[in-house]
C-alpha cells in the first residue's frame, strides 16, 4: 500500500509537490481491484498471500493493544481478533478510523487512481502482468499514455514484488530506479 499512499499523494500535491520525482513498484491503483484480487478464493490466496497478510496484520494489532482506540470509531475488537480476510480487517478497521460509510467508499477514496492524471513531477511506475495482487485490470494504462510526467514500465513477469533474473537470482529493477533517479536528479 506504500506505492498507492506514495502515489495519491503526489496526485494530490499536483503542481506543489516539492518531491524532484518518484517511484512505485507493484502500485495498487485501484484499490477495489485489489481487493477482489487478493480476496479470491484461490489455492495461492488461501493458502499463501491471505494468511501471509494477516499474520503480518494481527501481529501489528496484537503489539498495539495496549494503546487506547478512540471509543467514536467502536471498533468490534472480537471481529478483528477473529478476523481471516483482508477485507474483513479493512471494513472493521480502515473503514472506521478513516471516517468512511462503507468498504466501498474506502476504496473509492484511498485508491490513487483518480490522481494519477494530476501527476506533474517524473514519475515511474514498474508493474508486472502476472501480478495477483496488483493485477493489470486495475492499472489506468490510459492514464499513463496522455501525462508527459509519468511513465509506466508493465513488464510481461515478476508477481508481486518478485522482479528476479539469473542465477543466483536478484531483483532487477533496482538498477532502472537508480538510473531513473539519477537522471532526473543530475540533469
Amino acid at each position: 500500500m506504500g506505492a498507492n499512499v506514495l502515489t495519491k499523494y503526489i496526485g494530490e500535491e499536483g503542481a506543489s509537490c516539492t518531491l524532484s520525482c518518484a517511484v512505485a513498484v507493484c502500485c495498487p491503483f485501484d484499490i477495489k481491484v485489489s481487493s477482489d484480487a487478493i480476496n479470491q478464493s484461490n489455492l495461492l490466496n488461501n493458502y499463501v498471500f491471505q494468511p501471509a497478510v494477516m499474520r503480518t496484520l494481527m501481529r501489528a494489532i496484537k503489539r498495539a493493544e495496549h494503546l487506547t482506540a478512540d471509543p467514536t470509531w467502536a471498533l468490534d475488537m472480537t471481529r478483528i481478533n477473529g478476523a481471516k480476510r483482508l477485507w474483513e480487517l479493512e471494513e472493521e478497521l480502515m473503514v472506521k478510523i478513516s471516517g468512511y460509510k462503507n468498504l466501498a467508499e474506502y476504496y473509492e477514496r484511498s485508491g490513487c487512481v483518480a490522481y494519477v492524471d494530476d501527476i506533474s513531477i517524473p514519475f515511474l511506475a514498474i508493474n508486472s502482468l502476472d501480478d495477483r495482487i496488483t493485477p493489470p485490470q486495475g492499472i489506468p494504462v490510459a492514464k499513463f499514455m496522455v501525462n508527459p510526467s509519468i511513465a509506466l514500465a508493465l513488464v510481461p513477469h515478476g508477481g508481486h514484488l518478485g522482479f528476479l533474473t539469473g542465477f543466483p537470482p536478484r531483483i532487477w529493477f533496482i538498477k532502472p530506479i537508480e538510473q531513473f533517479v539519477e537522471a532526473i536528479i543530475i540533469r
